[in-house]
């Protein structure tokens, strides 16, 4: 589209204008109650394992639910670019809500499992059509705004989660946490059929992939990443061939889910692909540590961790709502590269938690802060810049490429942090030492990418001779 049109549609719009404000409730309702969902599985996991007692073998319920999300996202990247999103995305709730209730019936924990498996299925197809669902149904210059609310959802569920979900599970059951949301769901799933119409199912492409069937390398991937965050979340010497196995599928299946150019880092969308991987998987990984060290080094509580936590999510809601604003919108470029280079200080900060004589919270909480609003510039720049260089034709399958580098990138990041902190478990203060060194460097391989995410418009719309 020329881009003065596209400015004058942008002109006066907002994302709570007449014409959007329908779809826009719907994917806050949606993506809030999933995120309390995701956030509030992690705190009554434990419940659910000593209850279908599986204390031993809980870490397959998030494995199951990561892995069958791989093929959800591939499968949904070639439905939306065939003109399918109203059915992808009806399909990914209603997968999901079904997940939901299996596991809030479970009777045990193989069953568990499966319905995290659904969950984990709709999970995927849903992450990517919603943001295809932007990219049909948004102009533009709105788009920041919409990626913007995403992460203001997290945040509200941040805070919520974990008050509402203890006060559930203490007062009635842990079922209750999933038994409970399915209708919230389906009332978003409604006011989303509603607001999709035609002009989100156009017919863009017959087949948007362009290459061969890619299902037995989106199985391998599945399983690898499956197989890696297992092994990293529950790392001994025994599961080094797990951890070598899951290693091995992904060098097969992950190549050919990918931008071509990926791998080296090509300019444009393969290069921002990559780095949605490299930067969430340094992020994520260092984050996942905070509340071991605060609790078992500095003697914070937990609630208190938890508490840090919770800032660090704001302050990626106060950076995403800073991206979005329309003064800021034209220096994307500086968004994406002050975002990346912010959470990278964020992450190095996380440092100086191991000086006994310097206050852990103020430094979990300034650390958190500055690494939360640069994530909060960077990655909604990322998603931004992506639908900037995609053809119609390819929003889907490269929106769907974009998820699946984030979930390798932090199943991969916490294998490899996991494994190191096994090894040094004898002290907490040294693997937390080694895990913020291999963040931090994934954090400025990051910053170094990011130069590689620009291209012009008309290098990228122009088809190749």
């Amino acid at each position: 589209m020329d881009r003065r049109i596209e400015e004058a549609q942008t002109r006066g719009a907002h994302v709570l204008d007449k014409a959007h404000r329908r779809t826009t409730i719907a994917i806050t309702m949606i993506v809030t109650t999933v995120a309390f969902e995701a956030m509030s599985a992690n705190m009554i996991m434990p419940m659910v394992a000593t209850e279908l007692d599986a204390v031993s073998s809980y870490g397959w319920a998030f494995s199951a639910f990561l892995a069958a999300s791989v093929p959800g996202m591939v499968l949904a990247g070639r439905l939306t670019d065939r003109g399918r999103l109203r059915p992808t995305f009806i399909g990914s709730l209603v997968l999901f809500t079904v997940g939901l209730t299996l596991g809030g019936l479970s009777w045990a924990f193989p069953v568990f499992v499966l319905g995290r498996a659904l969950q984990g299925f709709g999970g995927g197809l849903y992450i990517v059509a919603v943001y295809v669902l932007i990219a049909r149904l948004y102009p533009e210059g709105l788009r920041p705004r919409m990626f913007a609310v995403m992460p203001a959802a997290w945040a509200i569920a941040a805070l919520l989660t974990p008050w509402l979900a203890a006060t559930v599970a203490s007062t009635w059951t842990w079922r209750a946490n999933y038994l409970g949301t399915p209708p919230l769901i389906l009332l978003a799933t409604v006011a989303i059929a509603l607001s999709i119409g035609s002009s989100g199912d156009e017919k863009v492409r017959k087949d948007p992939s362009g290459r061969p069937s890619v299902l037995r390398y989106t199985v391998a991937a599945a399983v690898g990443i499956g197989l890696l965050q297992f092994a990293g979340q529950n790392f001994s010497v025994g599961l080094l061939p797990v951890l070598l196995a899951g290693t091995a599928l992904l060098v097969v299946g992950a190549p050919r889910l990918l931008p071509v150019g990926s791998l080296r880092f090509a300019q444009g969308v393969p290069a921002i692909t990559t780095l949605r991987g490299v930067l969430g998987g340094a992020y994520v990984t260092a984050q996942s540590f905070v509340p071991l060290l605060l609790v078992e080094e500095r003697g914070v509580s937990t609630s208190a961790a938890g508490a840090a936590l919770s800032v660090s999510a704001m302050a990626w809601a106060v950076g995403a709502w800073y991206q979005g604003r329309k003064s800021v919108q034209h220096a994307r470029r500086m968004l994406l590269r002050g975002g990346c280079a912010l959470a990278t200080i964020g992450i190095t900060t996380m440092s100086l938690l191991l000086v006994p004589d310097l206050p852990a919270m103020a430094i979990a909480v300034g650390a958190g802060v500055v690494g939360g609003v640069g994530m909060g510039m960077a990655v909604p720049s990322i998603s931004v810049l992506l639908f900037e260089q995609s053809l119609p034709g390819e929003q889907g399958s490269n929106a769907a490429a974009l998820q699946v580098s984030d979930s390798l990138g932090s199943a991969a990041a916490l294998a490899l942090t996991g494994m190191t902190f096994a090894q040094l478990e004898s002290s907490t203060a040294v693997g937390f030492a080694a895990i913020v060194t291999l963040a931090g460097l994934l954090g400025v391989c990051a910053t170094l990418l990011s130069r590689r995410c620009f291209t012009t418009r008309s290098a990228v719309l122009l088809p190749a001779a």
